[in-house]
């Protein structure tokens, strides 16, 4: 049985929500008892014939604490990224991959969306342990491959152009995690940090 709540705003400050429930369930009795029907020299009468109904009804009282209720709401926080300059390909998957196994992630589903030979698109799930609750990760990677010009000049003031392969990747994350997100947002923040860090040096080396 779920309980929506269309306009949680009506529960502001009430620390309890209370009440009744009833069940009615037909053709059955939940006690298991048999009913017979007898006439009155004591034959049992043709049920066939008799009209009676098994009902069994169930009438609860609920309380619900909010406060309880509410702690282990889950939280979705998400962030997104670009990376400027960085090539998308199987090697950056592996980078994402590696980094969430770092802060000690399983991947849980890995699929790549059908794309264009000059775009990449690919699905990463991932998932930790965070002591009673566990920790979700949804990483979507969208990149670009596309050449640029680039210009360098060589002794004597000439100017040389030539083209060279470049892109950019976009990752975005959403996360997961009853309770208390603040754990999440810093698991989030640091995977972001590791990321850049990687990526830099990859720009730094072309």
């Amino acid at each position: 049985m779920r309980l929506y709540i269309n306009h949680p705003g009506e529960f502001y400050e009430r620390p309890v929500l209370k009440g009744s429930i009833e069940v009615e369930i037909k053709g059955m009795l939940l006690s298991d008892i048999e009913m017979r029907v007898f006439d009155g020299a004591g034959v049992r009468a043709d049920e066939k014939r008799c009209t009676h109904e098994q009902i069994t009804r169930i009438g609860m009282e609920i309380e619900l604490v909010l406060d309880d209720a509410f702690a282990n709401r889950a939280f979705f926080p998400y962030q997104h990224h670009v990376f400027p300059e960085i090539i998308p390909d199987h090697m950056r998957l592996a980078d994402i991959r590696t980094t969430l196994r770092d802060y000690g992630f399983r991947i849980t589903a890995d699929r790549a969306i059908p794309s264009s030979t000059e775009t990449l698109h690919h699905i990463i799930q991932a998932e930790r342990n965070d002591g009673q609750q566990t920790m979700k990760l949804l990483v979507l990677v969208d990149g670009e491959h596309y050449q640029v010009e680039r210009q360098s000049e060589l002794a004597g003031g000439h100017v040389y152009t030539s083209i060279v392969d470049s892109g950019e990747l976009k990752i975005d994350l959403l996360g997961a995690l009853p309770g208390d997100s603040r754990q999440l947002v810093r698991c989030m923040n640091d995977i972001q940090a590791a990321l850049y860090d990687r990526f830099a040096r990859l720009r730094a080396k072309r």
